[in-house]
């Protein structure tokens, strides 16, 4: 059996322990490699050539990305997993932009881990769930429009239609448009979902 070759790249010794351990137990894993931090990584990277690099973000020499950036130049073969405490959208969508293979939060299940480094071995990306559906809410966030954010905010404080026309100078028809037009960007189906979104994306804050 061919085993996919993993270098783990974090500045915590017991998180490396406890990665190392659990993916020792997988037939087809082989971790050829531990690094504390980016120059380590980068060093590590040439000698062992690993398939895969479990990567973290925050690190002390240089954050995950510039590590990740410089792992791509010199060698674009290699596969980047990053795994991190950081589940910001923001922060997935500058590692897939730069050539990431995958992004796992470190919360997420053993077993989500271990699907990750073998499917991003075959080729593929790897978006964890909670990942992707906090994609989707930030991407349907962006097609909101000012006034809608605006409906939603109202609509997330409480407020019925008649109200938030009245506060918004508009007919009550046009609050009715606007709301089903932010549910239907947003896929929810009640007032308890846009709340909790609105909570959620900063919009609306208790």
């Amino acid at each position: 059996m061919v085993k996919i070759k993993v270098l783990i790249v974090d500045d915590h010794a017991i998180l490396r322990a406890g990665l190392k351990m659990l993916l020792e137990k997988e037939q087809d894993i082989h971790i050829i490699g531990e690094a504390s931090n980016g120059k380590e990584a980068l060093i590590k990277s040439k000698t062992l050539n690993p398939d895969i690099i479990l990567l973290d973000i925050t690190m002390p020499d240089m954050n995950g990305l510039e590590v990740a950036k410089k792992l791509l130049q010199q060698n674009q073969l290699i596969k980047i997993l990053v795994l991190t405490m950081h589940e910001e959208p923001e922060y997935f969508q500058e590692f897939i932009k730069i050539g990431a293979k995958g992004y796992v939060p470190k919360k997420a299940a053993d077993a989500a881990l271990i699907n990750a480094i073998r499917t991003i071995s075959q080729g593929n990306i790897f978006i964890h769930s909670s990942m992707a559906k906090l994609l989707k809410e930030k991407e349907a966030e962006q097609k909101l429009s000012p006034r809608e954010k605006e409906v939603l905010t109202f609509l997330a404080k409480g407020f019925v239609n008649k109200e938030i026309a009245e506060k918004l100078d508009l007919s009550i028809k046009t609050v009715e448009t606007y709301r089903a037009r932010i549910m239907e960007k947003l896929g929810v189906t009640g007032r308890s979902e846009l709340t909790d979104y609105a909570i959620k994306t900063g919009l609306f804050k208790l």
